[in-house]
């Protein structure tokens, strides 16, 4: 279907029905709506610092996005607006929604900063200067991330690798994770799988009668790999390869194993984005593009590179009683979504 259709007026006797995500809330406006119905909820992504994991969570809006989102209705004309919520629990709301300096992952952003400010102030005096500053705690956090990846030395100064990663478009461990893929000659699947973690995975939810059908055909992908991220890649070079978002047998392969097209399509983009941007920086150049992808079918190359720039993020067996632990916790399960939890425990020590 084609966005554009939404501002086509409907044919006399009909009515027109849009169903929309909070773009509609302020970036649109469809001249002939007169009613809305407003679910008063939205995703939002926020990052739990302590435990280094982003979340995508659905929650009440603010009273100030209510108050837009009644706005849509009769944008031209008189119109009625039906909140899904009590009077009482619009009054409970926030004015207004958590900004977003205090709710996403913050290496991308420290590393930003250093290269904006003068040398003599640190990244957190900086950033405790913003209207809505994130906890000291948060921002600590983040500029030690930088140093154990080498983003930043000791005394907080930007490292030749902390100057290249923040030409990338990426947060800086991900990008650490495509410029060690140039040097290991591993970039195709390493640059796909670092959009896929970047934006967001393919693999759209199920419903409960085609889980075990969903859970089936990853197992299928991941062939003799057994890794998450290789099933994302080996989906999207399947995908790629039957022509993509305007072939027939594409979409037929996405519907066949729980796959969103239009997803693959804006990792297609932030790829070639990408790719782009690697020779801007000259690490791909006429004479090295023919070896780029000779260790694209090692798996043991590309899981390395992977460990190599997701870590700390890692887990290893415990030697005492076989269980998985990290360096914060003890104790942890793989998450029952991964391709892992079905397999038997790994015989490696990580």
């Amino acid at each position: 279907m084609k966005h554009d259709n939404v501002h086509a007026r409907s044919p006399h006797g009909k009515r027109k029905v849009v169903l929309s995500t909070n773009l509609a809330e302020t970036s649109i406006t469809i001249d002939d709506v007169v009613f809305v119905i407003d679910s008063c909820k939205v995703k939002e992504k926020s990052y739990d610092s302590a435990a280094g994991v982003s979340t995508l969570q659905t929650i009440w809006v603010s009273q100030a996005s209510a108050l837009q989102r009644r706005g849509r209705a009769g944008r031209c004309q008189a119109g009625i607006c039906y909140h899904l919520m009590s009077g009482g629990r619009f009054e409970r709301l926030a004015p207004h929604q958590t900004p977003e300096i205090m709710r996403i992952h913050l290496q991308e952003l420290c590393l930003h900063t250093k290269i904006l400010t003068p040398p003599s102030v640190t990244i957190v005096d900086f950033l405790s200067g913003a209207p809505d500053p994130p906890p000291v705690i948060v921002l600590q956090r983040a500029v030690r991330s930088l140093r154990d990846i080498g983003a930043l030395d000791d005394g907080e100064t930007l490292t030749a690798l902390g100057h290249h990663l923040s030409r990338l478009t990426l947060e800086p461990r991900l990008g650490k994770m495509v410029l060690y893929s140039v040097l290991f000659q591993c970039v195709d699947p390493i640059v796909v799988i670092a959009c896929c973690l970047s934006y967001r995975e393919p693999f759209v939810l199920p419903r409960k009668s085609d889980m075990e059908r969903a859970a089936a055909s990853r197992l299928r992908l991941a062939a003799n790999g057994a890794s998450d991220h290789l099933v994302m890649y080996t989906a999207f070079q399947e995908w790629r390869r039957l022509g993509g978002l305007r072939s027939s047998a594409a979409t037929r392969f996405c519907n066949q194993n729980f796959i969103s097209p239009p997803i693959f399509e804006t990792v297609l983009g932030m790829r070639n984005q990408l790719m782009g941007q690697l020779r801007a920086a000259g690490f791909i150049n006429n004479h090295n593009e023919t070896k780029l992808n000779l260790n694209a079918d090692k798996m043991a190359v590309i899981k390395g590179v992977l460990c190599a720039g997701l870590y700390p993020s890692l887990a290893r067996k415990n030697p005492l009683n076989g269980k998985l632990m990290t360096p914060l916790e003890s104790k942890v399960r793989i998450h029952a979504s991964s391709i892992l939890a079905s397999l038997e425990p790994p015989s490696q020590d990580w």
